[in-house]
């Protein structure tokens, strides 16, 4: 039971008076006592405020508090300004102000106010707050009594009854020059949901109002290299989704835009798509400096069972797309040879995908180092990881709590700068803080102020992922990484994914008969690469995105149908044969206007095929004839299909008419029968007639 409040405590009492247990004849005497103080609270009310007051202290308040420090950093003896704003819900509250220190802890503990506080000051004394209004409350770290590390401090207002209101900030004090600095590394992932239907026509223009600088919107584009610029001396590591750019070039090239039923061009001389060809410049430049690191990454940001799925190609296809689309795109002269794993979760068999297309290093989630099977060196920084085929590359853990602090859904600069200090105080020599979801939470406003204090943060040395491979390299044997990954959870992915591992099989037939330079291959890797990213096939995908993304796997199976219809079949046997033996003539037609390699079956129930035939075909566009001989056992027929892995594309059967000698007598006697037949009738009845 919650505790009572001061304006409640006599209806508590009155009611515990009258319980049901209490004889009916007691309660009668106590009624016109009752009546009495019942009266005279009513008069207390009507004349003075003093109740009223007392009963505002009492009240918890509806909102928090708000606790906010002048600086992300101090050093020992250093003052400390605490800024305490009480949200009331728009009345007034009252009580003492009290702000306490709790023990050093990682932003990600799950209640890090769980011990006792180290240090507890008075902030104000019978404090009235009203909303909207906010005090400063001036200490310093002697009287607090704190060595250097990251400390969770928690405001609370306190009244009669107890704790009415409170909030939450972190404090980070750092010693400098007590050891070397600690090397920092700040990955960010760049990302927009699909913003094209399947036909290619253009939904919405978020991704232009990204792009535009008078808008001023927290979640800009240009922030990149804005502040890659504004700061040389921060170094940032960027994972870019190539899908973001491919759309901003076909943006920037004009493009139409879907409203309702009508379509709106945008040409290339548009303002629209010339702040998307301003956009790609900027991307451009921020990946030329020499304070940015693009690393490699698949084609769409996507859920790693379907990048990794067994008996599919998505993995290296979505990697070297990727790769491709980033070189064009930011006009890099080498591509990239680090590696970013989706949501930085790694697998056996993602691990293969990575490793063959170049991937030499890669940043992985805190969370994996304790599930990856072998021996890892304590105290190591890097290590190398190994599948079971043999495929390599160098794996670097981030550290989950500064991650989350930083780019996780809730950003918080304060609790980020707390575990920078608590990893310097333990000596920690590297720390990589990486987002997880693309487009971190963390504004453009915010994200300058935390490189203005490293900026101003001499014990915190800001590396590239490619520095630190240089710089911590693996002296250990390769561990074998033996880890998996079940598909999708959630009920609509399950659903979108039975759906999505149809149209892949389709898919993977037609990729297979194809050659991989062919333009409707390139143009279905897109689609279905783009399908797949999590924000239409995750775990967090809702039914609208799911339904866009059914958009996509209908228009691929369209695609695949289409293609595999330009393919045709036609199998003719002799009429009649004198024989057991005879030959089959195979007629196949491709009326696309590229090959195909397809699977060439002939078969029939009793019917031997005595030459050889190649039942591995390369169709050219125009007509293939082949020619086979069999011999039958009797009347039969002669079956023929052409198919792709698990995709028959087209079939046809012709019937085997073989006449043996006594039969072609029996015919010819009926033939002769038959034409003396009609010479009577036309020589004799006829004239007669």
């Amino acid at each position: 039971m919650p505790p009572a409040r001061v304006g409640d405590y006599g209806i508590i009492r009155a009611r515990r008076q009258a319980s049901p247990g209490q004889p009916i004849r007691d309660r009668l005497k106590e009624l016109p006592r009752k009546i009495v103080i019942a009266l005279l609270l009513l008069l207390m009310a009507a004349g003075t405020s003093v109740v009223m007051t007392a009963d505002a202290r009492a009240q918890p308040v509806p909102g928090g508090i708000t606790v906010t420090t002048g600086r992300l950093v101090h050093a020992p003896g250093d003052d400390i300004t605490f800024t305490i704003a009480v949200n009331t819900g728009g009345g007034q509250a009252a009580g003492d102000l009290v702000l306490e220190v709790f023990p050093a802890a990682s932003p990600l503990s799950p209640d890090p106010f769980a011990e006792e506080p180290l240090a507890s000051e008075l902030a104000a004394a019978d404090y009235t707050a009203g909303d909207g209004e906010s005090i400063s409350f001036e200490t310093d770290t002697d009287a607090l009594d704190l060595d250097p590390g990251g400390y969770p401090v928690r405001v609370s207002l306190q009244g009669e009854e107890g704790v009415l209101a409170a909030g939450s900030t972190w404090l980070a004090i750092v010693a400098e020059g007590d050891r070397d600095p600690l090397d920092l590394v700040l990955l960010w992932t760049v990302g927009n949901p699909p913003e094209r239907n399947a036909r290619g026509e253009f939904i919405s223009t978020g991704l232009v109002d990204r792009c535009r600088s008078e808008l001023d919107r927290p979640d800009t584009l240009l922030q990149h290299e804005e502040i890659s610029a504004a700061f040389p001396g921060i170094r940032s590591v960027y994972a870019i989704e190539p899908a973001l750019l491919d759309q901003l070039q076909d943006l920037s090239d004009g493009f139409q835009l879907r409203q309702g039923d009508k379509l709106v061009d945008y040409p290339a001389t548009s303002g629209e798509a010339a702040a998307a060809a301003a956009c790609l410049e900027s991307f451009a430049r921020a990946a030329a400096m020499e304070n940015t690191e693009v690393l490699s990454s698949p084609f769409a940001f996507t859920q790693l069972p379907l990048l990794a799925k067994e008996g599919w190609s998505d993995g290296s296809s979505q990697y070297r797309i990727g790769d491709d689309v980033l070189t064009r795109a930011l006009m890099l002269p080498l591509e990239p040879i680090g590696a970013y794993i989706p949501l930085l979760d790694l697998t056996t068999d993602s691990l293969r995908y990575v490793a063959a297309t170049g991937g030499e290093y890669a940043v992985l989630a805190g969370a994996i180092r304790a599930q990856v099977e072998g021996n890892l060196q304590e105290g190591a920084v890097s290590f190398r990881l190994r599948d079971v085929s043999g495929e390599r590359i160098t794996g670097f853990f981030a550290d989950d709590g500064a991650s989350a602090a930083l780019l996780g859904e809730s950003p918080d600069a304060a609790a980020f700068f707390a575990a920078l200090a608590n990893a310097y105080v333990e000596g920690e020599p590297l720390l990589i803080a990486a987002a997880v979801p693309p487009s971190p939470a963390l504004t453009a406003e915010q994200r300058q102020g935390v490189y203005t204090a490293l900026s101003e943060a001499p014990w915190l040395n800001s590396i590239t992922m490619a520095e630190a491979k240089d710089k911590y390299r693996p002296d250990t044997q390769p561990v074998t990484l033996l880890r998996y990954v079940d598909p999708t959870s959630s009920y609509i992915s399950q659903a979108y994914f039975q759906r999505l591992s149809e149209t892949h099989a389709r898919y993977e037939d037609l990729r297979a008969s194809l050659d991989t330079h062919e333009p409707v291959l390139q143009q279905l890797d897109r689609l279905l690469f783009t399908a797949e990213s999590f924000y239409l096939a995750g775990d967090g995908a809702d039914p609208a995105a799911a339904n866009r993304g059914l958009e996509y796997l209908d228009e691929i199976d369209g695609i695949t149908d289409e293609e595999f219809r330009g393919l045709g079949i036609d199998v003719d046997t002799p009429w009649l044969q004198r024989s057991m033996e005879g030959t089959a003539t195979v007629n196949i037609e491709n009326s696309s206007g590229h090959p195909f390699t397809v699977d060439l079956v002939l078969e029939g129930e009793g019917v031997e095929l005595t030459g050889t035939y190649e039942t591995r075909l390369r169709l050219e566009p125009g007509e293939t004839r082949i020619e086979v001989p069999f011999v039958t056992e009797g009347w039969r027929t002669l079956d023929a299909r052409i198919s792709s892995g698990g995709t028959e594309i087209a079939a046809d059967g012709a019937v085997i008419h073989p006449i043996a000698g006594r039969v072609w007598i029996v015919i010819i006697v009926a033939l002769a029968a038959l034409a003396a037949a009609l010479a009577y009738y036309f020589v004799v009845m006829r004239r007669a007639g």
